[in-house]
């Protein structure tokens, strides 16, 4: 019998906003917002918002004078973002687009944000390019990525473990998250989009699961990836043996390292 639930119960999205946010997006939200410098009244872009737990937060901020709009390509991500907003922020707006091409006029925002979504897209630069376009004059865009693989015991752990038991394209996703973990390719691209004081940090915070086997269902459900339940144990078991010193009376802690940046549009 193969299993590509893992035994965690919920859509894919639900997975991801259940169990991935609050282990590993929550904290940095604030450290965004502080990024960018959201003011009460503004008008804000979250680009590849997800479910939109920044453009909560950043609605939040702006106030009922301002306005902010959640775009992704994932209609899924999208439709439990609304549910979620459930009407308590009336001035967000969602949008399903591709960040490379935005369906927005020039010079329509104060802010753009991009939380974990720049790795993702093909043309780089092309995507913030079009965040420029549609910020006004002295705009700013704040963007965060994953920093090394190899400060992040976790993923380190998982993608080793994904890659003896299941193969190298299986733990390519893995890779992937952390693709733009060196802070002078978002400087390069920034600048390439023609942005100007820009700003790279790199910084450590904290990844949080109840235990190793929540975290590795968790991803096995998240990727659907097809495990036999012998195969499912021996994951969790080789995934325990890395990370045992993480473990403790709060659980599953360990650290990850995270790129950011900030600039403005000249």
């Amino acid at each position: 019998m193969t299993l590509d639930n893992w035994n965690i119960p919920g859509s894919t999205v639900e997975i991801y906003q259940d169990i991935f946010i609050p282990a590993m997006i929550g904290e940095w939200v604030p450290r965004m917002l502080a990024l960018v410098d959201l003011q009460p009244g503004e008008k804000v872009l979250d680009v590849a918002c997800g479910t939109g737990v920044i453009t909560r937060a950043a609605a939040e901020a702006v106030g009922t004078g301002g306005a902010v709009t959640g775009i992704d390509i994932s209609p899924d991500m999208l439709s439990l973002a609304r549910k979620l907003t459930d009407g308590r922020f009336p001035s967000v707006d969602w949008h399903e687009c591709d960040a490379q091409g935005l369906p927005f006029e020039e010079g329509m925002f104060d802010s753009v944000i991009c939380q974990l979504g720049l790795m993702f897209i093909p043309d780089k630069v092309a995507a913030l390019k079009e965040m420029l376009r549609v910020l006004k004059t002295n705009g700013r865009v704040a963007v965060m990525v994953w920093g090394a693989i190899e400060k992040c015991s976790g993923q380190t752990a998982m993608a080793k473990t994904w890659e003896k038991l299941f193969g190298k394209e299986q733990a390519a996703g893995f890779y992937r998250q952390h693709s733009m973990s060196d802070p002078q390719m978002l400087r390069s691209i920034l600048e390439a989009a023609g942005y100007c004081e820009i700003e790279i940090q790199s910084s450590m915070g904290t990844m949080r699961f109840p235990s190793v086997e929540i975290l590795v269902r968790a991803y096995g459900a998240l990727g659907k990836f097809p495990a036999n339940p012998s195969e499912q144990a021996l994951a969790i078991q080789e995934v325990e043996q890395a990370l045992q010193e993480f473990m403790g009376s709060q659980g599953l802690v360990y650290p990850i390292e995270a790129v950011l940046g900030k600039a403005r549009k000249g």
